[in-house]
């Protein structure tokens, strides 16, 4: 099905560049993106580059608008996501991510994402569930809220540790300086269920490639319950152009856990703001081509 669906998208923008080019990109950019194509175009970003200026006979304004379009709208999948490790194996990207470019949101950047990976602990069964939206608009920003759930159909016998450790990596060369006031806002959440005893550790750590840093406090829940506790903390010592951040958390069920109960750091996703700027250059996009339509002259 996905074959055909692009198979499809390229003949429309094949037929209409031949027939109507000045049209052709909105058509093309805005279909893929609702088929879920743009992931894929992706790793052909440099072909679609050549092909744009070589089939589309439009003025130079409206065309470097539809490929701003374009541009934005593949922003998204081009952000590099968090990186996780559970119980020390590295599920998602490289624990930890390299200093630099490679693995860093750069100024203006942004990422989401969500997934589950399932572990045995002394041979009891539990799915690890997350969900993150990192920042980078001119402070940093990182939200993870992992969810551990056990899955067995009997009562625990022993003590299961689950540690999760998120990391997300900044880079800027605006300066080699990364000290200042940073703040951590730690919900932890243990459902009834859990074995007494039972607890839940998160705290947020702060450094660079060359040191520095450190950790905002360690908060902490025990018990069926729920807490969360926001600390302040300037860190000096920050120097480099990569500020690597660290979320550990640490989730630990005593005998007597039951199916189905849980321990969590729930933490609510930020809105997300690349539609409002899709839809400014949108607009912007629009008056520059019913201007050119009607006549008018831009430089």
């Amino acid at each position: 099905m996905m074959l055909g669906a692009c198979l499809g998208a390229l003949l429309a923008y094949a037929w209409s560049a031949k027939h109507r080019p000045s049209d052709t990109v909105p058509f093309v950019v805005i279909h893929l993106f609702s088929w879920g194509l743009l992931s894929i175009i992706l790793g052909k970003i440099a072909n679609l580059v050549v092909v744009f200026p070589k089939e589309l006979s439009m003025p130079f304004s409206a065309k470097g608008c539809y490929l701003l379009l374009a541009f934005l709208l593949l922003l998204p999948f081009a952000a590099f996501a968090g990186d996780i490790q559970i119980n020390g194996v590295c599920v998602v990207g490289t624990c930890p991510p390299p200093s630099g470019t490679s693995d860093a949101l750069q100024l203006g950047g942004s990422n989401s994402g969500s997934s589950s990976n399932g572990v045995f602990v002394n041979g009891d069964p539990y799915t690890v569930s997350w969900s993150y939206a990192n920042s980078f608009p001119s402070g940093t920003q990182i939200v993870i809220n992992p969810t551990v759930t056990y899955t067995g159909p009997t009562t625990t016998t022993t003590t299961d540790l689950i540690t999760f450790n998120f990391f997300q990596n900044y880079y800027s060369t605006a300066g080699s300086s990364w000290n200042g006031s940073y703040t951590e806002t730690v919900p932890l959440s243990l459902s009834a269920g859990v074995g007494s005893g039972s607890s839940a550790t998160g705290e947020l750590f702060y450094t660079t490639e060359l040191g520095g840093g450190g950790g905002l406090g360690l908060v902490t829940q025990t018990g069926a319950g729920s807490t969360a506790v926001s600390n302040t903390l300037t860190l000096s010592g920050l120097t480099g152009f990569t500020l690597e951040a660290e979320y550990e958390f640490t989730f630990e069920f005593n005998p007597g856990t039951t199916h189905g109960s849980s321990e969590s750091s729930p933490v609510p996703e930020p809105a997300e703001t690349s539609v409002v700027a899709l839809a400014l250059v949108g607009l912007v996009c629009g008056a520059v081509v019913a201007r050119r339509r009607s006549g008018s002259h831009l430089t």
